[in-house]
This record gives structure tokens, C-alpha cells and sequence, in this order.
């Protein structure tokens, strides 16, 4: 995983993210892993050890 969907698993604002990484306000790249990132978030097996 990369700097954003770490960021975005471990709870970190995506606007902090985007200004750290360099994106665009509007990178449609920038969207698309903010995408990739939040579809972890309160994942079936986060904290059960797998």
C-alpha cells in the first residue's frame, strides 16, 4: 500500500494526504485512492489478527 491508502487505513484527513503527496485539489488519480484507501476503513478483519 501507498502513502494514501495507509493514510486513509490508519485514519488520516485525505486533504494532510493530498497536500503531502503533491495532487491537485481535483487529480481525478488523487480521488481514485482516496477510493482505494477507504475501502478498508471498519474492514471484516481489521484487529481480528489475519
Amino acid at each position: 500500500m501507498g502513502l494514501m491508502a495507509t493514510g486513509r487505513k490508519k485514519g488520516k484527513r485525505a486533504e494532510k494526504l493530498r497536500a503531502q503527496g503533491g495532487w491537485s485539489a481535483n487529480s481525478p488519480v488523487f480521488w481514485e485512492y482516496v477510493d482505494e484507501g477507504e475501502k478498508w476503513e471498519d474492514a471484516a478483519t481489521d484487529q481480528i489478527g489475519l
